[in-house]
């Protein structure tokens, strides 16, 4: 056990608790192992049922609770979304990269 300044004594050390933060809270798969680690829009996370740091979701558990497939109007456009980041999930890659109902990408390509 660690104790911290405030006197609270942790079972583990707070790395630990961290990592465990990042499971997907459906499958429990942690998703910065498996290279899922995003934004989404506010309004698509209040979709799926989930809180302002309300834990993490895995690709296909977020897919699975809006009942969609995510596209590229999904993601926030912040640097974690950055699809230049190592070992980004082909899952979430795939997901960045799907056409929305007009037909562009994240990155404003149409559809040729």
């Amino acid at each position: 056990m660690t104790d911290h300044n405030d006197g609270c004594a942790e079972p583990y050390p707070l790395y630990w608790q961290e990592e465990a933060e990042a499971n997907c809270v459906d499958c429990r798969w942690n998703a910065v192992r498996l290279g899922e680690w995003y934004m989404v829009h506010d309004s698509v996370w209040k979709a799926a049922g989930m809180e302002t740091m309300g834990g993490a979701l895995c690709i296909g558990c977020l897919e699975e609770r809006l009942g969609r497939h995510l596209t590229a109007d999904d993601f926030m456009d912040v640097p974690l979304n950055d699809l230049s980041i190592p070992n980004t999930s082909s899952r979430l890659r795939a997901a960045m990269l799907r056409k929305n109902q007009w037909g562009k990408t994240r990155a404003g390509v149409t559809n040729a």
